[in-house]
């Protein structure tokens, strides 16, 4: 089955298009008057390779100035990349880097050693615990070669490592396929214990994009869409997630370990059901699961409902990418975009216009230029309800498919009207 394509933005009212314009030139000039005087790591989501998508897409929009600073930013992270020590994750690593080089320059010979050097590093990892997380794991790695899988060996070459590796680390539950997350990853990135007695717990598992097996169906369809030998299925992935879920009205919201429920409290892109939805929505659609589509589409009317009553999505106070308005504004302008759905495009208005109000009374001077915590990451998600592509970030966020168009490979730039 053919995916669906990226079709339009959502369609604003001029008045509203021109309070949008106005705060991407607001936040743009902000970003360009710090970033070169904030230290930046290397990664996508909190470094100079994410910045370097945010000003190739912002010189792609017309932007003033920001076709150099995307070259120097892009420079910086290569230079850090060739100094070495880089993980190999798509959200911190090296897989993000080579989702940039191949989505905005098209440098085949710096892709092709990443992905050799990305594919030495799955091989390495250990059969009983691999870390499956689109943020630092196989998923991230995998989608990242899905874009170049058709067009180079060693992406193919990579992609099958990835497979295998998620194969002999699956666990089969009578209601469908699911993978553990280490426990060592998940004492790490929360900083507090989520359970009584963390250190003992044995099977932990988790929903959420960034960190859980939501993005992992989404991967698993690019497989089965490629013909990747032995692949899991898409559809058990899928039928587990699914009997999985929780009470509402954060059905995917929560962590699961031993047996024991911890509630995360988020609904928004990282954790929780948007995001969820969307991952499976768009794993569904890639392979012609028509039941599973429908499944994830209802959900998805569910959440657009709510949205549009008035209910709040994401953390109070947040307006970034992750946990904030940005990340579930843009998760619904996404799933509008490809589905061409009216009540996911109505859900979409309505956190933008949310968005906008929080924007102005945000001080901005307070928050990181990162793109997914950051001034950036609200930049880039106001300017992409103004054009008419897919935005290159969008795609290591799991919010579209990872092969989606960029103005480099179309050869067209976007629309700004």
């Amino acid at each position: 089955m053919a995916e669906l394509k990226w079709q339009t933005p959502i369609v604003l009212a001029p008045t509203v298009r021109s309070r949008v314009e106005a705060e991407v030139e607001r936040l743009t000039a902000q970003i360009l008057s710090r970033w070169d005087q904030e230290p930046e790591g290397f990664g996508f989501i909190q470094g100079k390779v994410g910045m370097s998508f945010a000003f190739y897409e912002l010189a792609a929009a017309g932007v003033p100035e920001t076709d150099v600073a995307a070259e120097r930013a892009l420079v910086g992270a290569v230079d850090l990349f060739n100094a070495g020590g880089a993980n190999p994750g798509l959200h911190s690593g090296v897989a993000g880097l080579g989702w940039l080089v191949d989505a905005w320059v098209g440098e085949e010979d710096l892709c092709t050693p990443i992905d050799d050097s990305l594919r030495e590093r799955v091989e390495l990892m250990t059969e009983a615990k691999p870390l499956i997380s689109l943020r630092a794991g196989l998923t991230g790695i995998g989608l990242y070669a899905c874009r170049r899988v058709d067009r180079a060996h060693s992406a193919r070459a990579l992609l099958a490592s990835v497979s295998h590796a998620l194969v002999r680390s699956s666990q089969r539950t009578p209601q469908g396929l699911t993978w553990n997350t280490p426990r060592s990853y998940l004492m790490a990135r929360e900083g507090k214990p989520l359970f009584p007695n963390e250190n003992e717990r044995k099977v932990i598992r988790e929903w959420g994009v960034a960190h859980g097996v939501a993005p992992l169906a989404l991967l698993l369809s690019q497989l089965e869409k490629h013909q990747i030998p032995g692949a899991a299925e898409t559809r058990e992935s899928l039928e587990w997630i699914w009997a999985s879920t929780h009470r509402e009205p954060n059905r995917f919201g929560w962590l699961w370990a031993d047996g024991d429920r911890a509630e995360l409290n988020r609904s928004a892109w990282c954790t929780g059901d948007p995001g969820v939805a969307l991952s499976c929505w768009l794993a569904a659609s890639a392979v012609g699961l028509r039941e599973e589509q429908a499944r994830w589409l209802e959900l998805g009317h569910q959440l657009a409902r709510r949205i549009t009553g008035g209910e709040r999505f994401s953390l109070e106070g947040r307006i970034d990418l992750c946990c904030g308005l940005s990340g579930v504004t843009q998760a619904f302008s996404s799933w509008a975009a490809v589905s061409g759905d009216p009540l996911l495009a109505d859900a979409a208005r309505a956190l933008l216009m949310r968005l906008l109000d929080e924007v102005q009374k945000t001080d901005l001077a307070q928050m990181s230029l990162h793109l997914q915590f950051g001034v950036t990451g609200v930049a880039l998600t106001l300017l992409a309800q103004l054009t008419h592509k897919a935005p290159a970030w969008a795609g290591p966020l799991a919010m579209t498919y990872p092969d989606a168009r960029t103005p480099r490979m179309s050869g067209e730039q976007p629309v700004v009207p």
